[in-house]
């Protein structure tokens, strides 16, 4: 300033709760999969068992750490406290996002493909609660998503999703040595090379007509993921989630008349919270979340449809 005097602002990172009336969102690791009474007596986080991420129609329950530990309570109401605590991750949809790195195929014979596969599962209403894994506190929610039901048969829904994925944009891993038709002939050659493929897959075709879900169950595709790669997308439990840009926290103000008694500074902080409920949120509020790439969006939820098929199972 022409005063000698100097004006200093501070940014921080800028934060909302809400997109438009939805509650933000934000993708969630995964750190396991299975049973509650397995989940509970692991006592090395960093090593479970293979039950814990491999998928089938009684390891449904997915296990994710809290945002921050709940003090635990003494007393009758802790399934209702219970209940209010992990609702807060809930959004009201009654289903689940999730983007995880399953395997394809068999990784016991071979790599198993491993690729990420996208898809939204219905989660049970009941079944959902917070875990101790430290004396004293919560530290730990689960949730259970609902299998689903083919030819009387129940299945993961992570296992669909991998299943699908494999049906609509990668099926040459199905027949890896059906032909390319769209190689150009090359007379009598290519005429027999065509039909010795076909015969090749012919055992693979009859197996496939039992039911393709009930394939690839027995064939232990798409039964495993790799849990660090797996997330599910979750409501921001303290309404309190950063954006990518800046704002202003505070701006001051110094005079520096040091031959007058001492520079003084003048200024003004800025409080982007507010109450509700009780607890303190962030006053922000997004009009969107990026369309490209806005897997946290919570304007996007799934859709479910049935494609029938004809002499073939339905998408």
């Amino acid at each position: 300033m022409p005063s000698g005097a100097t004006i200093n602002v501070d940014y921080e990172s800028d934060d909302y709760a809400y997109v438009q009336n939805k509650v933000a969102m934000q993708m969630t690791s995964i750190v396991a999969v299975g049973k509650l009474d397995d989940f509970i007596n692991q006592t090395n986080p960093n090593e479970y068992s293979s039950k814990l991420h491999k998928l089938n129609e009684a390891n449904h329950k997915i296990f994710f750490e809290l945002e921050k530990p709940i003090e635990k309570i003494t007393s009758t109401e802790t399934a209702a406290f219970q209940k209010k605590e992990i609702n807060k991750y809930i959004d009201g949809t009654g289903q689940i996002y999730f983007k995880s790195e399953m395997h394809l195929q068999n990784p016991d014979k071979g790599d198993g493909f491993p690729t990420f596969v996208t898809g939204y599962a219905d989660i049970e209403e009941q079944q959902r609660g917070l875990v101790s894994k430290t004396t004293g506190y919560y530290t730990h929610g689960y949730l259970t998503v609902k299998y689903v039901e083919k030819r009387n048969q129940k299945y993961h829904p992570f296992s669909i999703a991998a299943w699908q994925h494999i049906k609509g944009k990668q099926p040459k891993l199905l027949l890896p040595n059906a032909p390319n038709f769209g190689e150009s002939a090359s007379g009598f050659k290519q005429v027999l090379r065509n039909v010795s493929t076909l015969a090749c897959i012919v055992p693979e075709l009859k197996r496939m007509f039992k039911g393709y879900y009930e394939y690839m169950y027995d064939k232990n595709w798409g039964r495993k993921m790799k849990l660090e790669n797996s997330w599910i997308r979750l409501n921001s439990a303290d309404k309190i989630k950063y954006g990518g840009g800046v704002r202003v926290k505070r701006i001051v103000l110094n005079d520096k008349w040091t031959k007058t008694g001492g520079k003084s500074y003048y200024g003004q902080q800025y409080d982007y919270r507010m109450e509700e409920n009780g607890e303190m949120i962030s006053s922000g509020v997004a009009a969107y979340e990026p369309q490209m790439g806005g897997e946290e969006n919570p304007l996007r939820y799934g859709e479910a449809y049935e494609q029938k098929l004809l002499l073939a199972t339905d998408n």
